[in-house]
This record gives structure tokens, C-alpha cells and sequence, in this order.
């Protein structure tokens, strides 16, 4: 089991918390702006979440120490994420 498949319930909660934010955000759209300052750091952190969780899974799915590996490849791109 790869560990996307593993984490699927984690990447499918996120989805849902993600859109259930999106939601809140067109019913309240007149609410105070305070509120709607929170509803949007909870979806900027629901997508920060959504990114860690990818790039641990692409990390354990590439093979440690096998030189030419994806692993090593992508170590500059994730650096200047």
C-alpha cells in the first residue's frame, strides 16, 4: 500500500473540509469581516495541511538512498517551496 492510499481518509477529510469552508464563506459573504478573516485562515491552513500531507507521501514513496532517485531530484524543488 502506497502511502497516498494510505492517507486517503486524511486527503478526503481535507477535501471536505475545504469545501465546506468554500461553502461558509458565499452564505456568510456579507458577515462581519472578522469572521470572515477566520473561515479564511481555516481554509489557508486546511491547504497548508493538504500540502504537508503530499509531500510526506511523496517522500516515503521514493526509495532512501538510491542514487538518481526521484528523492534527490526533487530535493532543490521542495527546498524553495
Amino acid at each position: 500500500m502506497t502511502p497516498k492510499e494510505r492517507f486517503k481518509g486524511h486527503f478526503d477529510f481535507l477535501d471536505q473540509l475545504d469545501e465546506a469552508i468554500e461553502a461558509a464563506l458565499k452564505q456568510y459573504h456579507d458577515a462581519e469581516e472578522s469572521d470572515l478573516e477566520e473561515l479564511r485562515h481555516l481554509q489557508r491552513e486546511a491547504g497548508l495541511a493538504r500540502r504537508t500531507l503530499a509531500e510526506l507521501c511523496r517522500k516515503f514513496a521514493t526509495p532512501v538512498g538510491n542514487p538518481g532517485s526521484e528523492d534527490e531530484s526533487q530535493e532543490p524543488a521542495a527546498a524553495s517551496a
